[in-house]
């Protein structure tokens, strides 16, 4: 089975899941800028393709991308993980979790979440913003 791995990170924290991932399944692993400079029949190669990003406000970042590729991948295990700041008991994730993946999309992605901590240094200016505006609600 070959697998490919494809990540965003910000801060650092979806790199280290997207590594650790694929440190104990192997395959291949790239940034989402390298995957988007690949060719169509690039992914054919691949039985497991998962995508990893980063929960903000109430979707993963860049998932639009992979959901948008994975109508062409029905036939492959295909797998969604977020990092985000959350912990993993936190009630509000389980409407979380129901609302990221596009309903048509269900029954072809998994999805899982994964807890971390934040990197305040490395955020971009929105995310700085955005958590300030939560952190007042």
């Amino acid at each position: 089975m070959k697998s490919l791995i494809i990540y965003t990170s910000q801060t650092g924290f979806t790199k280290r899941y997207a590594t650790w991932l694929n440190e104990e399944i192997g395959g291949e692993i790239l940034e989402l800028k390298s995957a988007k400079k690949q060719k169509k029949d690039y992914f054919a190669s691949f039985d497991t393709i998962v995508f990893g990003g980063w929960a903000k406000a109430s979707s993963v970042v860049n998932a639009k991308w992979f959901f948008k590729k994975s109508k062409f991948w029905h036939d492959k295990k295909l797998i969604l993980f977020c990092v985000g700041a959350s912990p993993i008991d936190n009630p509000d994730l389980v409407q979380f979790k129901e609302a990221v993946i596009p309903e048509e999309d269900k029954q072809f992605i998994k999805f899982f979440y994964c807890s971390r901590g934040l990197n305040y240094a490395k955020m971009s200016w929105s995310s700085k913003l955005l958590l300030k505006m939560f952190k007042q609600c």
